[in-house]
C-alpha cells in the first residue's frame, strides 16, 4: 500500500511539472471513456438487450461437419423437420432465413428484406401479433407457394392502422400476396440490427428466393426447400425444462448419426 501511494505521489507531481501534457492526458482519456461507453451502449441496445417476445430464452441449432470438428453451417428443411419432430428436446423449434424481394407500390418497385418463417415462428418467440393470424403448416410446406405474408407494424401505421389492411394484397416479386397478419409494434425477429420488412412463410422459398447472385449477407440458391442437402435455414429452438446439458447433447448426437445412416 505504501508503495501505491509513493507511485501515486510521483506521478502527481510529474503532472504538476508538465500541466500542458496533464491536460491533453486527461484529455485522451475522456474521449476514450466516452468512446467506450458510446460502443457499449450501442452493443447493449442492438446485441444485448432482451428482444420481443421471449427470445432470451431461445438456443441456436447448428450443422456440424463431423471430418472438420470447427465447421459449422445451417440446416436443410428435411434436416430441421427431422430434428423437430424426432428429438423430443423442444418445445418449439423454428427455422427462418431472410431474403431480397421487389416490393411494388404504385409504378415503383425497390429491393426490401423478406423473412422466411416456419408456421410456429411467432408462436415460438412468444409474441403475439397485433392482428390477423399466423402462418399455417399447410403455408410452410415445402412447395406450397401460398402468397401470403404478415406486414410489419410500420406498414401498418402507414395504412392508418386500417383493420382492413389484414386481407389486401401487397406486390412481392410481380405476384399478389394476401396479408394475413401484422406483426406486433417494435418487433425485429430474432435481430435487432437486421429487421425484415416483410414476414413470409416458408412455402414460398422455391418462387421467392431467386437464382441470382448473393447480395450482401443473403445467400441465393438454386436448389428447392425440400432438398435435404440444401442447408439454408437458421434454426432456433426453445428446450423443454429440466434438460441437462449433457442429456440434450446425447440425444442429438444420436439423432444425428440416425439421419446420417438414412440419408
Amino acid at each position: 500500500m505504501t508503495r501505491l501511494w509513493q507511485d501515486v505521489g510521483y506521478a502527481l507531481r510529474t503532472f504538476a511539472k508538465a500541466p500542458g501534457f496533464t491536460a491533453i492526458a486527461v484529455f485522451v482519456l475522456a474521449i476514450g471513456v466516452g468512446a467506450n461507453t458510446a460502443i457499449f451502449s450501442i452493443v447493449n441496445e442492438f446485441m444485448l438487450r432482451p428482444l420481443s417476445g421471449r427470445t432470451g430464452e431461445l438456443v441456436g441449432a447448428y450443422s456440424q461437419n463431423r471430418t472438420e470438428p470447427g465447421s459449422f453451417r445451417a440446416f436443410s428443411y428435411p434436416n430441421y423437420a427431422d430434428l423437430r419432430d424426432q428429438s423430443g428436446l423442444f418445445d418449439g423449434l423454428v427455422a427462418h432465413r431472410f431474403a431480397t424481394i421487389g416490393t411494388t407500390v404504385g409504378e415503383e418497385t425497390r429491393r426490401s428484406l423478406a423473412a422466411l418463417v416456419s408456421s410456429n415462428y411467432f408462436d415460438t418467440l412468444g409474441v403475439r401479433l397485433a392482428a390477423g393470424r399466423t402462418f399455417t403448416a399447410e403455408e410452410e410446406r415445402p412447395g406450397a407457394g401460398i402468397p401470403v405474408a404478415i406486414a410489419t407494424y410500420q406498414n401498418w401505421q402507414k395504412e392508418q392502422l386500417d383493420p382492413a389492411f389484414v386481407g389486401r394484397t401487397i406486390r412481392i416479386n410481380a405476384r399478389d400476396f394476401t396479408v394475413v397478419g401484422i406483426a406486433p409494434e417494435g418487433f425485429t425477429g430474432t435481430m435487432v440490427m437486421v429487421s425484415a420488412d416483410v414476414y413470409l412463410p416458408l412455402g414460398v422459398y422455391d418462387t421467392v428466393v431467386s437464382s441470382r447472385p448473393a447480395v450482401g449477407f443473403v445467400r441465393a440458391g438454386t436448389r428447392g426447400l425440400g432438398d435435404r442437402s440444401h442447408h439454408n435455414l437458421a434454426v432456433a429452438g426453445r428446450l423443454k425444462p429440466g434438460l441437462s446439458d449433457a442429456f440434450v447433447s446425447a440425444r442429438l448426437d444420436a439423432l444425428s448419426r440416425q439421419l446420417e445412416a438414412a440419408y
